[in-house]
């Protein structure tokens, strides 16, 4: 992504000045940007792992049929996931009145939001807090994903043939192009499918290909 969009940047500069430019990407910088987060907390003395990491209220919350995670980690947003859970007494308690206080209770809000969340499907709940600007997602499993209207509309699977097991949904390209039909998804090849083809070109015989065939060695 960051060479990618390097390379746009250098070609627009090319179209306005008609000079070209090198793009030079480096790893280690790309990698510290998408860690920013933890370099951060590091420079203020927390080591963030997978067993630290986590949001100090909201985050993963239950629903009747898996999970969302919810965020509302700016004043207006928590504002509103007030006003959806119905302006409970304990909202207006001193100890959350603003975004550092929440964070030092984050456990008694939690416990709270999770015994709320328990009472909606994941679709309720997003569609619930979506309507009212709160940062909400729920978590998908693959199947539900295949047959989510979602991707259906935007035709990201397609069905491609497999010679064992029939028609088959496969991803497609996440892009279109205005005007140009996507791309056709192609299948995995079996295994030794293209063994002839590929041992061809590195000048294998027909002769010693079906050797190695009749031995158990392609």
């Amino acid at each position: 992504m960051a060479g990618a969009v390097a390379v746009l940047v250098a070609l627009y500069v090319r179209e306005f000045t008609g000079r070209g430019q090198y793009v030079d990407v480096s790893a280690q910088e790309v990698q510290l940007n998408l860690n920013i987060t933890a370099v951060n907390r590091y420079l203020n003395g927390t080591l963030e792992t997978r067993a630290n990491r986590s949001f100090r209220y909201g985050g993963v919350l239950p629903c009747r049929d898996g999970y969302v995670e919810l965020l509302a980690l700016e004043q207006h947003q928590w504002d509103a996931l007030v006003e959806l859970i119905g302006n409970p007494d304990w909202a207006r308690d001193e100890r959350f009145k603003d975004p550092i206080s929440r964070s030092r209770y984050g456990a008694d809000i939690n416990a709270r939001l999770r015994e709320w969340s328990r009472n909606y499907s994941k679709e309720e709940l997003y569609r619930l807090a979506q309507e009212k600007g709160i940062p909400v997602g729920p978590y998908y499993d693959a199947a539900e994903v295949v047959n989510s209207e979602h991707e259906r509309r935007r035709g990201f699977f397609a069905p491609v043939e497999h010679p064992f097991t029939g028609p088959v949904l496969y991803p497609t390209w996440p892009f279109r192009f205005s005007g140009e039909p996507p791309p056709a998804p192609g299948r995995a090849p079996l295994l030794g499918e293209h063994n002839g083809e590929i041992f061809g070109r590195l000048g294998v015989l027909p002769e010693e290909i079906a050797r190695l065939a009749a031995n158990g060695v392609v």
